[in-house]
């Protein structure tokens, strides 16, 4: 009882000591502030906070050896603050070509790119912001097929936020850009395989109509080949497996009520 006693009195002596430390100003946030009031452009202001925060940078230069054009993706860093105004990767690809000057920008429009991957020389490598990467550990033999095609996500924004999922090529031997996943469908994942020309790509389409997509959307495929694009259909027709679904269902609810 009384080592009880000396532990509390102890507590209440260290708390009645404690001084909450002051709070300093931030500097990047005031920084912030100020560029944004020195900027006279007539927009409003949420925009002018995303303005002054980014600057324009470029990532790991593209080159493979089955074409002398590069693609080279285009970043927005943050400046002052963290503010998650920059959660992606790239805002764009531009495109240089053998003459040394940039040809183009694969996008015109506001869209968000990430997890670029390219199979050159039958070899998988993915670029991060400023790095390159071989996947050094895949021990697999991808088609020459791949050659020359840039992968990636792409997001567009609608509401000054990002929609679904998308999955693209661009070719930059022959200048040809695609989009592989179907319209509206949210891609999950994709996958190359060895000596294969084709992808594979998962996929969910807003199914209940609610404006999201998550865990209750049932989940499809498409088999895409990259150098030679048409419309496809679904791998599987999700009406004949939802029947599926609830056969099983009701199998399972009989089986458990017998159990009883």
């Amino acid at each position: 009882m009384k080592t009880i006693l000396i532990l509390t009195s102890l507590l209440f002596f260290l708390c009645s000591c404690y001084e909450k430390p002051e709070e300093k100003p931030d500097k990047s946030r005031q920084e912030l502030e100020d560029a944004v009031n020195k900027n006279k452009d007539s927009i409003d202001r949420n925009t002018k906070y995303y303005i002054e925060n980014t600057r324009i940078s470029f990532g790991t230069p593209i080159c493979l050896k089955s074409t002398e054009n590069m693609a080279i993706p285009i970043i927005l860093d943050e400046i002052y603050m963290d503010k998650e105004m920059n959660q992606y990767s790239y805002f764009n690809i531009a495109v240089v070509d053998s003459t040394n000057y940039m040809k183009k920008l694969l996008f015109d429009e506001s869209v968000v790119i990430e997890d670029i991957k390219v199979f050159e020389d039958r070899k998988e490598y993915v670029y991060n912001e400023y790095s390159e990467e071989y996947s050094d550990g895949d021990e697999r033999q991808y088609s020459g097929h791949y050659n020359s095609q840039v992968f990636f996500y792409l997001y567009k924004f609608k509401n000054r936020k990002t929609d679904y999922r998308r999955l693209f090529v661009y070719n930059l031997k022959t200048d040809k850009l695609t989009q592989l996943s179907p319209e509206k469908g949210n891609v999950q994942s994709w996958k190359a395989f060895n000596n294969h020309s084709k992808v594979l790509i998962y996929y969910k389409f807003d199914g209940n109509k609610d404006g999201k997509y998550d865990e209750k959307d049932d989940e499809n495929l498409i088999m895409v080949d990259p150098n030679d694009f048409k419309k496809t259909a679904p791998l599987f027709d999700l009406v004949k497996l939802k029947d599926i679904k609830y056969k099983v269902a009701r199998e399972n609810k009989l089986k458990t009520e017998e159990e009883k």
